[in-house]
C-alpha cells in the first residue's frame, strides 16, 4: 500500500468488509470523505445511506457538507409521494432514500477541557449544522467582500 494513491488506501477495507461479508451487523467509519473528491464523497454517502437500508447499523463522523447534503437530499426525497422523475434524473434507486427518523446526527462541540454532545433534530430543510454553516458563511462572505473591494480599486 506505500504506494498506492490515499483513495486506494482509504477505500481498500471498507471494499474488503462489503466483499467478504453478504450481512454487516455495524459500521463504524471515520471520516469517510477522507481523501476522496467532492464527487466521490457524494457517491461514499450514496454507499453509506444504501447500508443503512440494508439494516447496517452505519456509525460515521464526518466534517463533509456534501456528505450531509446528500442525506438531507436522500431524506427529503423520501417524503416525496411520487419521486420517480427526480430520481430517473439523478440516477437514483429507492435504495438510496432515507427517512429522517432513520437518521440520527449529532454535534460535537470542543470547549477546552470538554466536549459538549448535542443531538441535532432536521427541520423541513433536513439537518442544520451550526459548525458547517457559519464556516461556509464565513467564507462566502470573505468572498464578497474581496470582490467587492476589489472592483472599488477598478
Amino acid at each position: 500500500m506505500r504506494t498506492s494513491s490515499a483513495v486506494v488506501t482509504e477505500l481498500v477495507p471498507l471494499l474488503l468488509i462489503l466483499k467478504s461479508s453478504k450481512e454487516i451487523g455495524q459500521l463504524c467509519y471515520e471520516e469517510p470523505e477522507m481523501c476522496l473528491h467532492p464527487e466521490l464523497q457524494l457517491q461514499m454517502a450514496r454507499i453509506l445511506i444504501q447500508l443503512a437500508n440494508l439494516k447496517t447499523n452505519v456509525i460515521a463522523t464526518t466534517h463533509s457538507d456534501i456528505i450531509l447534503q446528500h442525506v438531507n437530499n436522500m431524506c427529503r426525497l423520501a417524503e416525496i409521494e411520487k419521486p420517480d422523475e427526480l430520481m430517473e434524473r439523478y440516477g437514483l434507486t429507492k435504495d438510496d432514500c432515507i427517512r429522517f427518523q432513520d437518521v440520527s446526527v449529532y454535534q460535537f462541540t470542543n470547549k477546552g477541557d470538554y466536549s459538549t454532545v448535542k443531538e441535532l433534530k432536521p427541520n423541513e430543510d433536513g439537518f442544520h449544522i451550526p459548525t458547517f454553516s457559519n464556516a461556509l458563511l464565513n467564507i462566502l462572505e470573505q468572498t464578497t467582500d474581496i470582490q467587492e473591494y476589489k472592483e472599488q480599486e477598478d
